[in-house]
């Protein structure tokens, strides 16, 4: 029973850092679309990418698209 505590306590902090690494602020930027740093030519820094699903736009997702389908019928008839 001895060696099942520590065992308890390392899968423990292993959910905590999991949790505090989701509920990072910054992780809520992209809106809808996934965090994505892209490195920027001859420096060190990278820039900040929001790749969106089909139904958002914008530099963070921070746009829906609104689709409206429209169906036409023509009948024709000859007489």
């Amino acid at each position: 029973t001895t060696t099942i505590i520590p065992t308890i306590i390392a899968a423990a902090q292993k959910v905590e850092d999991v949790c505090a690494f989701i509920m990072r602020p910054c992780i809520w930027r992209c809106n809808r679309g996934i965090e994505v740093y892209r490195s920027v030519a001859n420096s060190n820094h990278s820039k900040l990418m929001c790749p969106c699903p089909p139904a958002y736009y914008g530099k963070f997702c921070q746009y829906q698209n609104q689709r409206v389908s429209l169906t036409v019928q023509i009948k024709v008839s000859f007489e």
